[in-house]
């Protein structure tokens, strides 16, 4: 993954494609190949013509968003399930910089 990251080293801020991600509405299963996060919950869904997009809060992470292409089965789920977010480890990215004003704790 290093020549997709623009740092390797210290804190580093790390990102997503969101239509890379998907939700699940069981703990998925553990693979060194993939990351998890969850439980969370969907704050929202908006229809996008080509797509659905997923809001999801997961606690200590803050909100994530999820695409779900429209190709004829998309998720059913409603506001306020409990899922489960997940992806590649090939899928992430590496950024120089933490996003103005975020703050970690060592």
């Amino acid at each position: 993954m290093p020549k997709r990251c623009e740092k390797t080293s210290g804190k580093v801020a790390f990102g997503v494609r969101p239509e890379k991600v998907e939700f699940h509405e069981e703990v998925p299963s553990e693979s060194s190949g993939r990351n998890i996060l969850g439980p969370g919950q969907i704050t929202d869904i908006r229809f996008t013509g080509v797509s659905n997009q997923y809001q999801i809060e997961i606690p200590g992470v803050g909100e994530i968003t999820v695409f779900a292409q429209n190709i004829g089965r998309s998720p059913v789920v409603e506001l306020g399930a409990t899922v489960w977010v997940s992806w590649k480890v090939e899928h992430s990215f590496g950024l120089s910089d933490l996003p103005t004003g975020t703050e970690i704790e060592e």
